[in-house]
């Protein structure tokens, strides 16, 4: 019995592996006569994410609404910081989670572009890996792509457009509230009122004036991400080496430990690349932050109890929720905010905020990750050079 069950199981690897070559001539004879597939399908994340986002109807008036709580936020951050936003700077958006998603599709696209590219390289050397799990992977990763663009939005509440890779910088800085995530979240939270609505836009707000005012931040960030992501073909080679049993071993033992997996394969180069971004999200939502803060204690009678419910509401993310924000790097951005923030009220303290608004000057007036972990470094650097 023991004899004839090896013997069929023998068979069945030799019939097995018959039929695995003739599916990878005919995947090499596609690829031949095609050309090789794309990474992703986008059809297929806009189908998966479709059934995740809302497509609401907005109820008449939120144009205006929105339109003149960005006048007010405006104003007032401009007496603050005695900046002057250009005239006619900023188009706000009233959208639904759809229209959103909608909107942002094309973002992603460019942003992926140099993944697809990459990609399309490999497949197109033929390789049998590549002829083997091209579908099932393109299918499995457009659906992944699918999903955290439908989780996203859900949670988005405004968001200002920087305009990434591959697309020009809009002669308008694009401002975009969705009304029904707003809506939802101050219902949860018991927030009544405007104060609410009042104080995304006032967040949204601080940064067009990070990137309207200054126009260099917008190109210093898409070089940084340029860079980084040419980065990715000897990616590959490194990937490999952290794919062994001792590398998988050695990411588990990272996330349990709290550390997030998108730093774990990357070459020096690329951690290098990764962390001037972390350092400048560092400063822009920081700054973003305490200028927000300064300004909404002073003007929204709710704004400490708008801060600690959406802290609390943070918190108590479910388990998957958690995950996913891990997975995502959700999570390093909540850590970008506290960073950041601490660094400019501490700069602010001690030297002004006339000061501290010389980061935005320069590139090489940004401060590094070390120093936003230590202000004072940047403090000492900055007057150094002033000297």
């Amino acid at each position: 019995m023991s004899k004839n069950r090896n013997r069929w199981m023998g068979w069945g690897l030799v019939l097995g592996a018959a039929a695995g070559l003739v599916y990878t001539y005919r995947r090499l004879q596609e690829n031949t006569e095609r050309g090789p597939s794309h990474m992703l399908d986008w059809q297929r994340v806009q189908e998966v994410a479709q059934r995740m986002a809302r497509d609401s109807v907005i109820p008449s008036g939120q144009q205006s609404y929105y339109a003149d709580l960005v006048s007010r936020s405006v104003h007032m951050i401009s007496n603050y910081t005695r900046l002057q936003l250009p005239s006619d700077a900023l188009n706000i958006r009233v959208m639904s989670q759809r229209h959103w998603l909608d909107t942002n599709l094309q973002s992603f696209q460019s942003v992926l572009e140099p993944l697809e590219e990459l990609y399309q390289r490999a497949a197109s050397g033929g390789g049998v890996l590549t002829t083997l799990v091209g579908s099932p992977v393109r299918n499995l990763l457009s659906r992944q792509v699918g999903l955290l663009l439908g989780y996203l939005s859900q949670r988005v509440l405004g968001q200002y457009d920087v305009a990434l890779l591959g697309r020009e910088p809009l002669h308008d800085g694009q401002l975009y509230f969705v009304e029904p995530n707003i809506r939802g979240v101050q219902a949860q939270l018991g927030l009544n009122g405007s104060d609410f609505p009042m104080w995304v836009a006032l967040h949204e707000s601080t940064h067009a004036f990070e990137f309207e005012v200054h126009p260099w931040l917008r190109e210093h960030f898409n070089h940084l991400l340029r860079e980084y992501l040419s980065e990715l073909e000897p990616e590959i080679e490194h990937l490999s080496q952290h794919l062994s049993p001792a590398g998988l071993s050695n990411l588990l033992e990272r996330i349990r430990a709290g550390d997030s997996w998108l730093l774990w394969a990357l070459t020096p180069r690329q951690r290098e690349l990764f962390e001037h971004m972390q350092a400048l999200m560092c400063i822009v939502e920081g700054y973003s932050n305490h200028i927000m803060t300064q300004i909404g204690r002073q003007i929204l009678p709710s704004f400490d109890l708008i801060e600690s419910r959406v802290a609390a509401r943070q918190a108590e993310r479910s388990p998957a929720e958690r995950l996913l924000a891990r997975l995502i790097g959700l999570d390093l951005k909540m850590e970008q905010y506290k960073l950041g923030e601490r660094f400019a009220d501490v700069v602010a303290e001690q030297r002004g905020l006339a000061f501290l608004q010389q980061v935005w000057q320069r590139a090489e007036h940004l401060p590094s990750m070390d120093e936003i972990h230590h202000p004072e470094r940047w403090i000492a650097r900055l007057e150094e050079e002033s000297a």
